[in-house]
């Protein structure tokens, strides 16, 4: 526990960097105070960790006040000429298509200068004749040339809602180009060898799907298996967010996380716990997941989490799984203080906290409702039946006050339309896994496997457009900061009071015999 300690103190410390502004002079004299603390206390060992914590609590304030803000393109506004290489899967839409453009050099003068930073261009769909390749024909790793008219991202207009430009500052970003003019191929290949080919296998995945499925199937297809979001109508998005199965719509934490849970389930009932065979199946699940998904930073994050979740699962300590977890989210803070306030971050910690805490008691509940009288299911399908459940509600349960406070929304519909859709996920992701891949070299059997996808996938809309039309399905609301600590205050009290209830009444019975005699 004390690794725990220690990393909720880091955390703690990168908060209280986010909020105030302490200054340096402050912090480095109560930093050597606490030296001066764990010097003297050569016995007492809670005066010695307690001084750890409060080294490490300072030391993520002064790691989250020494963030770098801005970079160099930052200082240039206005139209230039740039070169620069896009460093992330190109986001194809109707209408545009949004490039991330590691930039190199701009033109001064007539001459080409080097220039670091990164920008977000919203180029045309369609560019013309300037790239002489057929669709896309924005690939990672070209190397572009164009005109744009560099600026700073606008704040938010009103106080609550979605901050764009903290969004994109989060990932470096702090330049946008809308519409650039020129845009020309210079050369293709300049990414990492790495990446390449992932984003090469994923834009021929996305092609084969497009071939075997109508829509909206197939737009549902490529955002789950591959993370493409905003391809669906906006009517089914809505029927999706009322029902709060919003999650399903594209590979997040809570995604990966209802994934890993799932596949750790199925993998125990084929495999058994005797072997490692188990655990090896479910981090391949997940991690072939998060390739899939071009290995975005919300799916990369969650599976780092999940592995160290069944690391923890499989050397049996149950304690370990929520070492692993704080841990995990101090690494991550370390190394990207600005993590703590994105809520994607968010949604991944309290999605596996979840998974940690809250299902295995519901698992538990599960074999005393429908289990023998010792609590042993016999039936295999039964068993895996309720581990799923006991999965999905526990990480649906762990999310919704974050959900309420981040969407504004309260889904009462939430915890049925999850049980009824996400143990369908897996079949979802194979089969669609199948179709995209038996697509690329075998485009009429993949037309015939498809089918298997498509009735998994319109059972989902079948049940999520029938929550969503019942009247009060989802609930309005606006909640802040404080409600959200409260409703996480009850479940980590109740938590507690389960695992300690016989200890505590214990305790009392013990007082009261005291007090009679």
């Amino acid at each position: 526990m004390r690794l725990v300690y220690l990393s909720l103190a880091w955390v703690l410390g990168i908060y209280l960097g986010s909020r105030f502004a302490f200054p340096w002079s402050i912090v480095l004299i109560l930093l050597g105070v606490s030296f001066f603390l764990i010097v003297l206390s050569h016995r007492k060992k809670t005066l010695r960790w307690g001084g750890l914590c409060l080294i490490l609590l300072l030391g993520a304030v002064l790691r989250f006040q020494s963030i770098p803000i801005g970079d160099e393109l930052e200082s240039y506004r206005g139209w230039y000429e740039l070169r620069g290489v896009v460093s992330a899967d190109p986001d194809v839409r109707d209408w545009a298509t949004t490039l991330q453009l590691e930039v190199r050099e701009i033109k001064l003068d007539g001459e080409w200068q080097s220039v670091s930073g990164r920008a977000r261009v919203t180029a045309p769909r369609f560019p013309g004749w300037e790239i002489p390749r057929d669709f896309p024909f924005y690939r990672y790793g070209d190397l572009l040339e164009m005109r744009g008219n560099l600026k700073s991202p606008r704040p938010p207009d009103k106080e609550g809602e979605f901050d764009f430009r903290e969004w994109l500052a989060r990932q470096g970003i702090y330049t946008i180009i809308s519409r650039p003019r020129n845009v020309t191929l210079v050369a293709a290949g300049e990414g990492t060898k790495l990446r390449g080919p992932i984003y090469s296998l994923r834009g021929s995945m996305s092609q084969s799907l497009q071939r075997a499925f109508h829509e909206p199937q197939g737009s549902f297809a490529e955002e789950v298996l591959l993370g493409k979001r905003g391809l669906m109508c906006p009517e089914l998005m809505e029927s999706f967010r009322r029902t709060g199965t919003a999650h399903m719509l594209a590979i997040s934490g809570i995604h990966v996380m209802i994934v890993a849970g799932i596949a750790l389930s199925a993998s125990v009932w084929v495999f058994g716990r005797r072997r490692p065979t188990y655990l090896l199946v479910a981090l391949t699940v997940i991690w072939l997941y998060a390739v899939m998904s071009g290995m975005r930073p919300p799916a990369t994050r969650a599976a780092i989490m999940a592995s160290l979740w069944l690391y923890a699962d499989w050397i049996g300590r149950s304690h370990s799984s929520a070492t692993a977890l704080a841990f995990a989210a101090s690494v991550m803070l370390a190394l990207n203080p600005l993590l703590l306030g994105d809520v994607g971050f968010q949604l991944s910690f309290a999605a596996v906290s979840g998974l940690v805490f809250l299902t295995p008691i519901f698992q538990d509940w599960g074999k005393q409702i429908f289990g023998n009288p010792e609590g042993e299911i016999s039936s295999g399908v039964s068993n895996y039946l309720i581990e799923s459940c006991s999965v999905s509600l526990g990480a649906v349960i762990a999310i919704l006050p974050l959900i309420a406070h981040h969407f504004h929304l309260i889904p009462l519909v939430s915890v049925p339309a999850n049980l009824l859709t996400v143990p369908v996920l897996p079949g979802i992701i194979l089969s669609a896994a199948l179709v995209g891949i038996v697509g690329i070299f075998a485009p009429a059997i993949a037309s015939i496997l498809g089918w298997v996808c498509w009735l998994f996938i319109t059972y989902v809309f079948n049940v999520v457009e029938a929550f969503a039309s019942i009247p009060f399905a989802a609930v309005d609301v606006e909640v802040g900061v404080p409600w959200v600590v409260a409703c996480y205050g009850i479940l980590i009290g109740a938590v507690w009071l389960r695992g300690n209830w016989k200890r505590l009444m214990g305790s009392i019975s013990k007082t009261n015999r005291l007090k009679v005699m």
